[in-house]
């Protein structure tokens, strides 16, 4: 069974309703074995040819009661033309297919169409018409519980509280993590002025690792002696003066700098994937 819903509003409780008339999966082109599947986490760049995924999506605050609920076409109005369209759900037998719907999507649309009984010019009305993209915003197979998605920026909407999952640090995890006692900030630098990418990567050290180095601080201070030019003073604290010397601190603590073995490049990993010993 094959269902095209809309939703008309952009809240987790927000009202589905049923395109009658549309039998087939408007993302039939879309395979997702296609993709390598890469668990989600911010400190990975995937490529063209990967997708990320996330597992027990149901058991998140975040999911939908549509994915978690048995799916019955009765539970839904029809939909009419002079509701809100926000978002695209396409129902495949168990796989939901995602799509935002945006202003650019919406917008009037004039169409050159070459037919064999004559050519025409048509304007299709604002609002009346709206663009399917080849590849959905997102993907959810509820065999399995795990949804897939390329681009984290486009289902934090579709999906509101999903970004406590790549979420800025709070003040106060700034401040206990600039007072950890190997960290000495100096020329005034302080938590007001960590930027939005490293409170992100600060959240990610909170979410990911117990923010206790002491038992390695020998071992972090070498390795970033031999990377970086932070400034270790003779209490063997790491100098941050700015927004650039904490972000080389965390690639060091997240051991992102390193030396190619054939050539001896030294470079620094943009994307982080743990592959096991």
């Amino acid at each position: 069974m094959s269902v095209l819903l809309v939703k008309s509003s952009l809240n987790n409780d927000g009202d589905f309703f049923r395109v009658a008339g549309i039998e087939n999966n408007i993302f039939n082109d879309f395979d997702l074995n296609r993709y390598d599947f890469i668990e989600f986490n911010p400190n990975v760049l995937i490529d063209d040819n990967q997708i990320y995924y996330i597992e027990n999506f149901s058991e998140y605050e975040f999911c939908l009661d549509i994915l978690r609920n048995d799916f019955n076409t009765i539970d839904f109005d029809n939909f009419n033309a002079a509701l809100d369209k926000k978002l695209l759900l396409q129902y495949d037998n168990d796989v939901f297919y995602f799509q935002k719907i945006t202003k650019s999507m919406l917008g009037t649309k004039k169409i050159l169409r070459f037919l064999n009984d004559g050519n025409r010019f048509e304007v299709f009305n604002n609002s009346q018409s709206i663009s399917i993209n080849d590849e959905p915003d997102a993907t959810y197979n509820k065999e399995n519980d795990t949804l897939y998605f390329k681009k984290f920026s486009r289902i934090k909407n579709i999906f509101n509280g999903i970004y406590i999952l790549y979420r800025d640090a709070t003040d106060d995890e700034i401040i206990e993590f600039l007072n950890q006692q190997f960290i000495e900030c100096v020329g005034g630098f302080g938590y007001r002025d960590v930027r939005d990418q490293n409170r992100k990567r600060i959240a990610i050290l909170v979410n990911e690792q117990n923010i206790d180095f002491n038992n390695d601080i020998d071992d972090l201070e070498h390795y970033l002696g031999r990377y970086t030019e932070l400034n270790i003073n003779r209490f063997n604290r790491v100098e941050i003066s700015s927004d650039k010397d904490l972000k080389n601190l965390i690639y060091g603590i997240q051991e992102r700098y390193y030396t190619t073995e054939v050539h001896n490049y030294r470079r620094i990993a943009n994307s982080v994937i743990d592959i096991g010993d």
